[in-house]
């Protein structure tokens, strides 16, 4: 027999009566007590009367792979199968009398699917009807589709980000950030990815996973809120994808997808992007085989995606024309066996290996023209990785299961030009040929994990499935980066690897000290010289201990009551641990109440802790020698064939100078502005002894209501807290205070403001060893600095959400699905990175370096939006024909100005030397969120509507022809969705810059996929 795989029939879409399960606050999870990758079915049988039916002899069966499993009802009716792979099953319910069955349940991965059967009374048992009920077992929110039949209807970009916005928490972040999803207020870095089991979440920024191809995909589950104990190592959401599967039906399929840039419209300019230029031309041609290799015992299933992604982008800043190319093919393959009906070994591998090659172009903004080739840059990224696992029924109440796996991640920028960087801070443009500042290679990423889990049924006081289990990651960084230029600088050895310098050309302030110093006036030019470097190899490593009770005290009432211990460890690149936390407790508690007694109406609630590991990008940039510092010269305005600006006096002695690592090309002493010095650092120098893991509280309470075999409805309260975030710190304040209550000096020639940062919690007395021996000792204090010397104040980070979700399920005709939520998120630290800045240093944030950089910092955060509308749908208006739609509203992102602390050195605000990084505009204090001077700055209310077409048609032989056409952003609404907040340039606050409050980002303008589904 051959079946169809995904296309727009109304053959193929009948076979599925529920095929997106949609879930949030009213409409919820299926149950998250199965693993990632198998789910379970839940039965009740019970008479006529509704009184329960015990001793009836349960068979179930998969009608995709053959094997088959029995159970028997218990005393309240109840019967349950775990563990079991997604596809269609069918149920057999027999006794002495006769038999009867059930045919075409859906069962999704890391879900219980829960039925209600009834028979007649008397001693035949015959099997009247079967209904689907809300889920008591679980209190999870989020979101679950079936990706094969909702892209089969409904118009949606083909990344897991595009599947996971569907959610109602979630919300775009940062474009700085590719617009990754931020779930409950959380950061975009605070998300863990999952695919079959294996995290291919990029552990190094936390930002993103894997590219895995996006037809490899069945189905994606995103956990917003409620986890269960199980899942961990997140504070946003969890996003868990499921590959499809060979079957005991040979399945074969070509899908092309072209997106022609002839079919694009285009968006507005900003002053730094000539955006109308923009080209896009991507085509991909996947082809896709399945089926059994020995029916009912192997089946194998793989993919390739063959691409061609060509696009063309013009920077004013830059004055540069990119033009990129990356035609690489990935694949993937899944083999699954069933050596017995209750054992299962499944493996996954895939390959997304690619390599995006960039030409760089002169391009002249004033006259809109591309000139000569200015070089070649490759950005490598992906890699080859697995999963194995094993699941075995090893009795009726106990069920085992155990994986290992491997994912790798490349992530190299390599370039041609061995020029120096060269940039106009006043304006923001690079002139230099040399468009990068700075190469990365070897750049990769290794994860390499095993765990094991268990399911234990019983009876006790009510009906209990305990669930425990462990896991454990071991992660490796490999990582050189190095600044652009062929200078061979390596700061006397001091360097991870040489590399160039950088030129940053500056305007004079009436106050910066550097021009002061120099005897310049306001509005003359100098030159910053700054180098940039480190590297190293770095291994980390998670642990987890969970279990969790799903007890069903009554019928109507269910309990989870878990727990689950985090254990994250950061070691430095000779393999000294610097981060051990073994102590991160997440308990998880949860309930819900079946009010009508009928499974139609549930009432739940929910609380979790969450914990986040320490990314590694803290080791490498703790450990691998990072050298980070720039010199100040005066200029005579010219410039070398490069664009080098002429050096002509270094500028020594400002207020505020630091000790310079090693000259570039002027002399030592304190006339740098220090980041990082190369040193290296005994591990006890870095982390506060006492550091806790970055910690969340989350309370859920909701209900849902399903009226009827189509319509649910549901509405919840997400109430999230911030209890501790691990950030760095910088403690020379504090071990001053120390020195001088201890009667020491000297600690103020060393402790000058910048010297030692630490990762540490804020407002937290800090247990660390210092850097440097202090009153003539041999060896470094460990000392304890109180939080109050310190001067940081505690993070803060506050979410508060309503969310109403519908969904009006698939009846072979028409679906409409959607959701509002009203939210609130304030706060002064967004989590693991900063959007304000678009700084992607994941953990090292410049929140809390220093005091003064935190004033103003309460307000509304990066990710906050008031409201957002979320509706999709699709009608069947023939067999063939279907049109679908996908449409959202979200209200507008707050803005602040952001320019140099308090206008000028004060003499304690170290904050200041950070350039324009504070709250402060003009002087002022500009309360985060709040605008200049409280007259606010918002990006736009952002609309937008997608549309779909499919068509089928027959092909003489045995298959399908399906014609698709989806149209994004069809009424081409051009919404600002990012505004330039920075409002001064370093060291200069006489005046705001022009550009303050420009849009720098404009959404997606409309463009069209065309495509073709040949399915056999």
């Amino acid at each position: 027999m051959t079946r169809f795989l995904t296309s727009g029939s109304a053959a193929v879409l009948a076979l599925y009566a529920a095929p997106v399960i949609v879930f949030s606050a009213g409409i919820n999870a299926p149950a998250m007590a199965q693993d990632y990758t198998s789910g379970a079915l839940a039965g009740t049988i019970n008479d006529a009367d509704g009184a329960p039916v015990a001793g009836a002899n349960i068979t179930l069966t998969s009608e995709d792979q053959g094997f088959s499993r029995t159970a028997n009802s218990s005393s309240s009716g109840g019967f349950r199968f775990g563990g079991l792979p997604p596809g269609r099953y069918s149920v057999a319910i027999t006794s002495a009398a006769g038999d009867t069955s059930e045919e075409g349940m859906q069962i999704a991965a890391s879900a219980t699917a829960n039925y209600t059967f009834v028979v007649s009374s008397g001693g035949e048992i015959v099997v009247t009807g079967a209904r689907r009920n809300l889920d008591f077992s679980n209190t999870t929110t989020g979101i679950a589709v079936d990706l094969q039949e909702l892209t089969g209807r409904v118009p949606l970009g083909r990344s897991l980000t595009d599947a996971a916005l569907l959610a109602p928490t979630a919300t775009a972040g940062d474009t700085a950030f590719g617009n990754l999803p931020s779930f409950g207020g959380a950061s975009v870095a605070e998300n863990a990815y999952y695919i079959n089991g294996l995290n291919i979440t990029n552990f190094d920024t936390y930002l993103g996973s894997a590219p895995v191809p996006f037809e490899f995909f069945r189905s994606v589950e995103v956990k917003t809120g409620g986890y269960p104990a199980e899942y961990g190592r997140a504070t946003g959401g969890i996003i868990n994808a499921v590959t499809k599967a060979g079957t005991n039906d040979l399945t074969a399929g070509i899908h092309l997808n072209w997106e022609p840039n002839s079919l694009r419209s285009t968006t507005k300019d900003t002053y730094r992007d000539r955006n109308g230029k923009d080209t896009n031309n991507n085509f991909s041609a996947i082809a896709e085989v399945g089926g059994p290799i020995i029916k009912d015992r192997l089946f194998a299933y793989g993919l390739i995606e063959f691409r061609d992604i060509k696009s063309g982008h013009s920077s004013i800043e830059s004055g540069a024309r990119f033009v990129d190319r990356d035609n690489d093919p990935i694949w993937g393959i899944k083999l699954d066996a069933y050596p017995l009906d209750n054992h299962h070994l499944e493996f996954t591998y895939f390959d997304t290996g690619t390599e995006r090659r960039r030409t760089t172009y002169a391009f002249d903004a004033a006259t809109d023209t591309v000139g000569g080739e200015l070089g070649q840059t490759r950005h490598r990224s992906g890699g080859a990785s697995y999963v194995a696992r094993y699941t075995g029924n090893l009795a009726e109440w106990f069920t085992i299961s155990g994986a290992y796996g491997v994912s790798k991640e490349r992530f190299d920028v390599l370039t041609n030009n061995d020029g120096n960087y060269v940039r106009d801070e006043l304006t923001g443009v690079v002139l230099s040929d040399q468009k990068l500042d700075s190469v990365q290679s070897p750049y990769s990423t290794r994860r390499e994990f095993y765990r094991i889990d268990a399911d234990l049924y019983f009876s006790m006081l009510g009906d209990h499935h305990v669930r425990f289990g462990m896991d454990t990651e071991n992660t490796k960084l490999s990582k050189v980066s190095v600044p652009t230029g062929a200078d061979g600088y390596d700061a006397n050895g001091l360097a991870a690897a040489p590399g160039g310098v950088a030129y940053y050309l500056n305007v004079c302030g009436v106050d910066t000290p550097q021009c002061v110093a120099a005897g310049l006036a306001a509005d003359e030019v100098y030159v910053g010289v700054g180098y940039g470097s480190l590297g190293g190899g770095f291994e980390g490593k998670n642990k987890a201990y969970y279990v969790q009770d799903e007890w069903s005290v009554t019928p109507r009432l269910t309990v989870n009551l878990g727990v689950r211990l985090d254990q994250f460890t950061n070691s430095s690149n000779a393999g000294v641990k610097f981060i051990d936390l073994d102590n991160a407790w997440a308990p998880r508690i949860g309930a819900s109440y079946d009010v009508s007694g009928d499974g139609r109406i549930k009432l739940y609630a929910n609380y979790g802790r969450y914990y986040l590991p320490v990314a590694s990008n803290v080791s490498a940039v703790s450990f691998g020698s990072p050298i980070s510092f720039t010199e100040y010269w005066q200029t005579d305005g010219t410039f070398s064939a490069s664009s080098v600006p002429t050096l002509t006096t270094q500028i020594t002695g400002w207020d505020g100078g630091q000790a310079c690592p090693a000259p570039i090309f002027g002399v030592g002493g304190a006339n740098c502005n220090v980041i990082a010095t190369g040193a290296i650092r005994d591990p006890g120098q870095v982390a506060s002894r006492n550091l806790k893991a970055s910690e969340e509280d989350e309370i859920i309470v909701g209900a849902s209501y399903r009226f009827d075999e189509q319509w649910t409805f549901g509405v919840a309260y997400t109430r999230r807290r911030l209890l501790a975030v691990a950030d760095d710190i910088a403690i020379d304040a504090a071990v001053r205070s120390y020195c001088a209550a201890e009667g020491i000096a000297g600690c103020d020639d060393i402790w000058s403001g910048y010297h030692q940062y630490v990762v540490a919690n804020p407002n937290r007395d800090i247990e660390i060893t210092l850097s440097d021996p202090i009153n003539g000792e041999a060896t470094p204090r460990t000392v304890t600095l109180n939080a109050e010397d310190i001067g940081i104040p505690s993070a803060v980070r506050k979410y508060d959400a309503v969310e109403f979700t519908f969904e009006r399920a698939f009846d072979g005709v028409w679906s409409l699905r959607g959701s509002y939520t009203w939210s609130k998120s304030r706060g002064n630290v967004e989590g693991f990175v900063q959007s304000d800045f678009s700084q992607n240093g994941t953990g090292l944030t410049r929140d809390f370096d220093q005091p003064d950089l935190m004033e103003g910092a309460y307000g509304k955060l990066p990710n906050h939006r008031a409201h957002q509308f979320k509706v999709w749908g699709a009608y069947q208006v023939t067999d063939a024909l279907l049109f679908g739609f996908n449409a959202s509203l979200s209200s507008p992102r707050h803005y602040g100005c952001i320019g140099n602390s308090r206008g000028g050195f004060d003499g304690t605000n170290l904050g200041y030397f950070y350039g324009a990084w504070s709250q402060y505009c003009l002087g002022r204090l500009q309360p985060r969120g709040t605008g200049l001077d409280g007259a606010g700055l918002k990006s736009d209310w952002v609309k937008n509507i997608d549309v779909s077409v499919r068509y089928d048609i027959d092909l003489p032989v045995m298959g399908k022809a399906t014609l698709r056409a989806d149209v994004f952003n069809l009424f081409s609404f051009k919404g600002v969705t990012d505004v330039d907040q920075i409002g001064e340039i370093d060291y200069n606050s006489d005046a705001l810059r022009p550009e303050y409050g420009s849009p720098i980002g404009y959404q997606r303008p409309r463009y069209i996929r065309l495509g073709l589904d040949l399915v056999f």
